[in-house]
């Protein structure tokens, strides 16, 4: 499975997918950087997501709804495992893409290298 959202009669995250404690980079429209994050709770509407500020090594939550994404509103990068990594740009919910070797690597600044 490629795909984070199902498009049907309503748009949802697709559970089987999606779970707690996996890895997820965010960038909502008015942001003007990505969030890295940890997923707190997720179900087919809203997922939550644990990131830390970095003012005195506090954290912080926030929310992403499935009708967001849709609307394109979010960047969402995520994973269960980091091997295995998908990704929404606005405006493809539709058409979520698998991430790629040299997509990874330009995720951890270049320094991904592959499983040996």
């Amino acid at each position: 499975m490629n795909e984070l959202l199902t498009t049907g009669e309503r748009v949802e995250f697709l559970p089987e997918i999606i779970k707690r404690r996996g890895f997820l980079r965010a960038k909502y429209w008015s942001w003007d950087d990505f969030r890295n994050g940890l997923v707190t709770f997720a179900d087919k509407t809203t997922l939550r997501v644990l990131f830390q500020t970095g003012v005195n090594a506090s954290t912080s939550y926030f929310r992403i709804t499935a009708s967001e994404v849709d609307a394109g509103l979010w960047r969402l990068i995520y994973t269960n495992d980091m091997e295995t990594f998908y990704r929404v740009e606005p405006n493809q919910s539709e058409t979520t893409e698998h991430i790629t070797e040299p997509d990874i690597a330009n995720l951890f600044g270049g320094i991904y290298h592959g499983r040996t």
